[in-house]
């Protein structure tokens, strides 16, 4: 595994120097540099479920948030989730993705997930700590959710819901959750990791939403840069979801633009790179400080 990671990282660094533009050049290979820093590992995913499990019924889309089962169901257990969120004008160093993107939003997604995994067709008495009002950001620190998943007591017979339509200008690729995965499991998001490095003099720009965020080959004539995203995942991780990450790093961090994204790994591994970068007149005071 580790000569087969040394070659990919010796092709990554070789495509970057062939880059027509030297400053992005420079950029690139002083980042690529720290591709052989050794992985950080996943760790616990933050979800977990006690109870007894059952073969799936529905897709995640098709659970239904009531605050009681209706006849039918039966209790197959309690399902736990939970994100703390972090502070990225610092810069960050191995955070995961769904710490990068924590919201009451993704973790109602992630119980969806955990309940059709378990066999659930409903998730009853979902219940967030700490609660927020409509129309409240959301909080630093450590944010929970719970429900219990209930599922067809007899599974033989059960009749799935017809699927729901789509709305014609919807994509279904698009992420269950802002910040979540685009085309893999939300339970990617515990496992992606993300780093960030501050470009030296940045002045700390709001978070947008990630549909907000553009990627572009080069950098462009008005934006400023803020510096360069990292996004990895060494176990069961699809590309899409690590090359997603960026986008959603890049809008937490309140970039309008990713840049450059480069991206290597094989079936064990994925890494990809980027510059993110604002608008300049997205904020008057970038220009104010430089």
């Amino acid at each position: 595994m580790a000569s087969n990671q040394g070659l990919r990282q010796g092709a990554f660094a070789e495509s970057l120097a062939l880059m027509p533009h030297s400053q992005m050049r420079r950029r690139w290979l002083s980042v690529a540099g720290l591709l052989a820093v050794p992985l950080l590992g996943c760790g616990p995913s933050g979800f977990s479920f006690s109870g007894t499990s059952q073969p799936p019924v529905v897709g995640p889309a098709s659970v239904a948030s009531v605050e009681r089962a209706p006849d039918g169901q039966r209790r197959l257990g309690e399902l736990k989730v939970e994100c703390t969120r972090v502070d990225v004008r610092a810069g960050l160093d191995g955070a995961r993705l769904s710490d990068v993107s924590c919201s009451r939003v993704l973790l109602l997604a992630m119980l969806s997930e955990g309940a059709a995994k378990v066999g659930g067709s409903f998730l009853v008495a979902p219940h967030c700590t700490p609660g927020l009002a409509a129309g409240e950001q959301e909080l630093e620190g450590t944010l929970r959710c719970k429900a219990e998943s209930w599922g067809p007591a007899d599974v033989a017979h059960f009749e799935a819901p017809a699927a729901r339509a789509l709305p014609v200008n919807v994509d279904p690729r698009a992420p269950a959750a802002p910040g979540a995965p685009t085309l893999g499991s939300v339970e990617e998001a515990w496992r992606v990791r993300v780093d960030f490095w501050p470009a030296p003099g940045r002045v700390a720009v709001a978070a947008i939403d990630p549909e907000s965020v553009f990627e572009i080959d080069f950098p462009r004539v008005g934006q400023v840069s803020l510096g360069d995203v990292r996004t990895r995942c060494a176990e069961r991780c699809s590309p899409e979801s690590v090359r997603g990450a960026v986008r959603a790093a890049a809008a937490r961090i309140g970039a309008t633009h990713v840049v450059g994204v480069r991206c290597i790994g094989g079936s064990d591994e994925q890494q990809c790179l980027a510059g993110v970068a604002v608008a300049e007149f997205k904020d008057a005071s970038l220009a104010e400080a430089r």
